[in-house]
């Protein structure tokens, strides 16, 4: 079966032509990111050098669909909002042999360069038996990983589209231990709650907190795990209460079943996280094998092929990656069990997603 990946020899920009309906940040994100998702948890990878940044969605974690007509069409519509970035600051300077990619065939997210000497590399996935996502990070030099790790929640506020609509948001972040951060953000017109934990362990060197911060300091190599969930239950009484503030009333606070769930993957391990989510994936992917020539051009980075595609010729292996494509998107995103997709998938980077 013929291998596909999406792959830049390039830095994600930091800076795109934002158009008229979506700023700069929303044109980078939609433009440039690598998704990764297993159905409930999606997650989009940016891959910068110096800091890496990796934006969180839940699909559960949302607000009702409101249109007021005083917003430009097809902005503020409400629906799944972004949960949380992390970011990995390692400082690293001038870089070479960059690659960013995703690869279809296992979905894997990988970045690989080299800064000072060092070749460093990033491997990330979402495993749907496990429901997390896992990475990890090594180098060819012994006590080379060096990082600070801090978590941010986008779009606290007391509205979304304008003032006394109803839709607050508030949260916090902190760090329990030496090697856990902890996300936690409250939408209050359903009292949706989410929490998310992300725990990072270390293979020689030191992880140690520092204020709502985790360092991690020469480090052989890395691994963090992260779930998220919320008080969400995809159950009929949920859809037949009238009442917004009692929908959810009955649930748990979903802190205790994501300790759950990091606490059983950290036991796995990350490579038979990585087996069973391969095993899992694979079953519906390899259903099937689509090639329809133009072999060569797989050398060809993915913003290469697309740009010759809108000025001089477009690729069949182009063709046969966008099909598959699509395909993983769809797995990545519907899974049995949870929500199915919608239009952005279970992507979102929005306080307001123009989809919903």
């Amino acid at each position: 079966m013929s291998k596909l990946r999406l792959f830049y020899n390039k830095e994600t920009p930091r800076v795109v032509e934002p158009n008229k309906e979506f700023d700069n940040e929303q044109m980078v994100w939609q433009l440039w990111t690598l998704p990764l998702g297993c159905g409930q948890i999606g997650a989009s990878v940016y891959g910068y050098v110096s800091e890496e940044r990796i934006q969180f969605t839940e699909n559960s974690f949302a607000n009702p669909y409101k249109y007021p007509s005083i917003t430009p069409p097809g902005r503020c519509r409400a629906g799944v909002t972004s949960f949380a970035n992390i970011y990995l600051q390692f400082n690293h300077g001038e870089y070479t042999d960059y690659i960013r990619e995703l690869t279809l065939d296992d979905a894997i997210c990988r970045i690989s360069y080299k800064s000072g000497g060092v070749s460093y590399h990033r491997e990330y996935f979402t495993s749907y038996p496990d429901k997390v996502m896992a990475m990890k990070l090594t180098a060819d030099r012994r006590n080379s990983i060096s990082f600070e790790a801090r978590v941010e929640i986008p779009y606290i506020g007391d509205y979304c589209h304008i003032e006394g609509d109803g839709l607050e948001r508030d949260g916090r972040v902190w760090a329990e231990g030496d090697n856990t951060l902890v996300a936690e953000s409250h939408l209050s017109f359903y009292d949706v709650v989410c929490q998310g934990r992300w725990i990072i362990s270390a293979e020689g060197g030191e992880v140690k907190k520092n204020g709502d911060r985790i360092q991690v300091l020469g480090a052989n190599e890395v691994t963090i795990i992260f779930s998220c969930g919320t008080n969400y239950r995809m159950e009929s009484r949920v859809f037949t209460e009238p009442d917004a503030k009692k929908k959810l009333a009955p649930y748990p606070h979903p802190e205790q079943e994501v300790i759950a769930i990091v606490n059983s993957a950290l036991k796995l391990g990350y490579d038979e996280l990585k087996r069973r989510h391969i095993e899992d994936y694979s079953a519906l992917y390899s259903r099937v094998d689509l090639s329809l020539g133009d072999e060569e051009d797989a050398a060809i980075p993915t913003d290469e092929l697309v740009r010759l595609a809108k000025t001089e010729r477009i690729s069949k292996h182009l063709e046969a990656l966008l099909f598959q494509y699509g395909r993983y998107l769809l797995i990545a995103s519907s899974r049995i069990g949870c929500l199915p997709s919608n239009l952005q998938g279970v992507w979102s980077n929005f306080r307001s997603a123009p989809w919903s």
